[in-house]
């Protein structure tokens, strides 16, 4: 049997958007579940952040509780349901090979998702649009431009604004900003000759579509989800419709 894992890093609220997500649309194809987590201390990976070896650390310890409630013949597809974290995901994949776990964990990665969504949609220039912090880590350029597909970004003084929209959160931003910011993102777009646009924040997820922005729209996020579901959806059907159990 397989099984799905989350690990909640940094931000609940993110964690449980995904979640929710996945099982409504799981549930939508017909392929059971039941729920189960694993969540480390906030403020471990906060005191943590810029420790990359420190913060898989702490994942690895989530993959070894997950796998403790699973039996020893089942397989755990796992997602992290946050950016920050994703850093360290090279070094967590390094200690998940060295370890016994390895042959029961499938560990997705949102970056690799997004690059395949990338490809999916044929964007080969996309504006990013992500917090300040997440431009500077360079957790999607990097990964990207080895795989040919280069990413813009806004002015700067835009990017402050798209800054202070962030800081307000997922469900405060009114009306009036996201028209503001619609008209901001089409204007660089064009002049910056960008094929779409990557949403690299959960906070734009909510607010921003390709109807209102009139342009492809990649979501980290959503790329991790729709992969995740196919995931389960194709074992789902090779398994001839028996129950997938889900614990995250």
């Amino acid at each position: 049997m397989r099984y799905l894992g989350v690990i909640y890093a940094i931000s609940k609220v993110v964690g449980d958007h995904i979640a929710k997500t996945i099982s409504s649309r799981l549930s939508h194809e017909g392929v059971s579940y039941s729920i189960l987590r694993d969540e480390q201390p906030k403020e471990e990976y906060e005191a943590n952040k810029h420790d990359l070896t420190a913060l898989s650390g702490i994942m690895f310890k989530s993959l070894n509780n997950l796998v403790k409630k699973i039996e020893p013949s089942d397989q755990l597809v796992c997602i992290i349901a946050a950016n920050s974290v994703h850093r360290a995901f090279p070094q967590l994949e390094k200690r998940l090979q060295a370890s016994s776990i390895s042959s029961q964990i499938q560990l997705l990665s949102m970056i690799e998702a997004t690059i395949e969504a990338c490809r999916v949609r044929k964007l080969s220039k996309p504006l990013l649009l992500a917090s300040s912090n997440t431009i500077e880590s360079r957790l999607y350029q990097g990964p990207l431009i080895e795989s040919n597909i280069s990413t813009l970004s806004l002015t700067s003084e835009n990017q402050l604004y798209l800054d202070s929209l962030i800081s307000q959160g997922v469900n405060s931003i009114d009306s009036r900003e996201v028209t503001r910011l619609c008209c901001i993102v089409q204007e660089e777009a064009q002049h910056k000759s960008a094929d779409g646009v990557l949403f690299g924040c959960a906070e734009l997820r909510s607010n921003f579509n390709e109807k209102n922005l009139n342009m492809s729209v990649v979501d980290s996020g959503q790329s991790l989800i729709d992969q995740t579901v196919k995931i389960f959806s194709e074992t789902n059907s090779i398994e001839d419709n028996n129950d997938l159990r889900i614990r995250l």
